[in-house]
């Protein structure tokens, strides 16, 4: 590229530094009958020429707003975003790195039509021509705004938003936990209209960020501590007001799925009147400002006094009343006469009495009547079917069937003992001590056990034993004869 900005040609010419023109430096010249030099032609490298035009295009568009619809988006597990903005015309590849795309707040999509804000450059490896994009906006929506309303969406169709789910502030709480800052305007209004009511409460404070960085993640793991801890009955999450920028932590998810999940029942007290966050949504109620929702608890227990109040003044004009309904009849003239003569004021109420007896009386009768059948009908039943009656039966049959066993035992306990003697005669008639005791004898050799049934199996000089009917004989074989 020239001083002056422009952008010479690649082919322009370069000093030679081998004049020559040797094979080696790609430059060669040709004798064209002219007596002007012949320009050396310059051969680039791949990696040169892409990164020459990577220097001049990230020069001439350093920063551009490209608008365009997102479409294949990638979310890499690095963290790095890579996605193509398209319009009607064209196409132009993408990438926004984790720190850039770290700001976004809303949710990006296939489809969403965004402003992106970047640099065009090449990506050298593939040689691809592409955006780096720093920042990115959403078309016709403020990129806060969209935010809000992509969440507020999804949480609506979870249901976090139901009146069937929140729960009533309670009654005369004893302790009350407070998620905001410590050094904030909120804490202080709090603490200000508590000692001005009087109302005899314990305060638990779980300090927190309630704006920039690392606010929302504080704001929920203060309302898990104090769900954790288990003292307060109920919690105030807040803080005073201030930019939607400020109050953005209130709508972050984190914070609407801690106070979703708390066991505490939670107010939520954000900015001023005209500030809707998404913690409101979520919340069991909502106050307009801290202050508001400090006279919330409070009013409770002042509702409360008022409610006895009125209580007190409904009894004691209902009572004035009832005496004044009570002297105007004792001061009527016909029960001014009938008291004169008790005695006909008595028999009308004893006839009275016996009506009110003979109707309460005869179905209580009949009813007592239609029972006693009933128990009586049932005595029957168990007197046919008395257990002892069916015991007895039973206890005769086990008798008999013991007796059978019994006898049935002793027949096979005979037949057994003359098959046992049978077998043990014949066992002896076919034992080989039997047979020694007839006179006969079993002669082995003495060397090794063998029984001899040939006079060939001994010699002259061996030794035989002789086992007999009783007792053994060790012999000395004199002589061999063959039969």
């Amino acid at each position: 590229m020239s001083e002056n900005g422009t952008v010479g040609s690649l082919w322009d010419t370069v000093d030679d530094p081998d004049e020559s023109g040797d094979a080696a430096s790609g430059i060669t010249g040709t004798d064209t009958g002219d007596s002007s030099p012949v320009a050396p032609r310059r051969v680039w490298t791949v990696g040169e020429i892409v990164g020459l035009s990577k220097e001049i295009l990230e020069e001439a568009f350093n920063t551009v707003l490209v608008r365009g619809e997102i479409s294949n988006l990638h979310q890499h597990r690095s963290g790095h975003w890579y996605f193509k903005l398209k319009d009607e015309d064209a196409v132009l590849d993408v990438a926004m790195f984790r720190g850039a795309n770290r700001e976004v707040v809303f949710a990006v999509d296939d489809g969403l039509e965004v402003i992106a804000g970047g640099r065009l450059t090449i990506y050298p490896p593939r040689g691809n021509f592409q955006m780096v994009i720093e920042f990115l906006e959403p078309v016709g929506w403020g990129a806060l705004q969209l935010a809000f309303e992509q969440l507020k969406a999804r949480l609506h169709e979870e249901g976090l938003f139901e009146d069937s789910r929140k729960r009533p502030i309670p009654l005369l709480p004893r302790c009350v936990g407070v998620v905001t800052s410590d050094s904030g305007a909120a804490w202080r209004d709090l603490c200000r209209v508590w000692h001005r009511r009087e109302v005899p409460i314990s305060v638990i404070l779980a300090p927190a960020k309630v704006q920039g960085e690392g606010a929302a993640d504080e704001i929920a793991t203060a309302v898990d501590k104090l769900n954790r801890h288990g003292e307060a009955e109920v919690m105030i999450v807040g803080r005073g007001g201030g930019s939607r920028e400020d109050l953005w932590a209130f709508n972050e998810e984190v914070v609407a799925r801690a106070i979703a999940s708390s066991r505490i029942p939670v107010i939520s007290a954000v900015g001023h009147e005209i500030d809707i966050t998404i913690a409101d949504l979520v919340a069991d109620r909502r106050a307009a400002t801290p202050t508001a929702a400090a006279e919330v608890v409070a009013a409770s227990r002042q509702e409360l006094l008022q409610r006895l109040e009125h209580a007190y003044q409904r009894a004691h004009a209902a009572i004035a009343r009832r005496l004044g309904d009570s002297r105007a009849r004792l001061n009527d003239p016909r029960l001014q006469r009938r008291l004169r003569q008790p005695a006909g004021l008595l028999n009308v109420y004893r006839q009275r009495l016996d009506d009110v007896w003979y109707e309460i009386s005869t179905p209580f009768q009949r009813s007592i009547e239609l029972r006693r059948n009933r128990v009586r009908s049932a005595g029957q039943r168990l007197a046919l079917s008395d257990p002892r009656r069916h015991l007895a039966e039973r206890r005769s049959a086990l008798v008999a069937a013991m007796q059978s066993a019994r006898a049935s035992l002793g027949r096979t306990q005979q037949h057994a003992e003359g098959r046992f003697g049978e077998v043990a005669a014949r066992i002896e008639a076919l034992s080989p001590l039997g047979v020694l005791a007839r006179g006969y004898s079993i002669c082995e050799r003495s060397s090794d056990g063998l029984i001899l049934r040939r006079s060939a199996d001994v010699g002259g000089g061996d030794q035989v034993r002789i086992r007999l009917h009783q007792g053994q004989l060790v012999c000395q074989v004199d002589e061999v004869i063959e039969s």
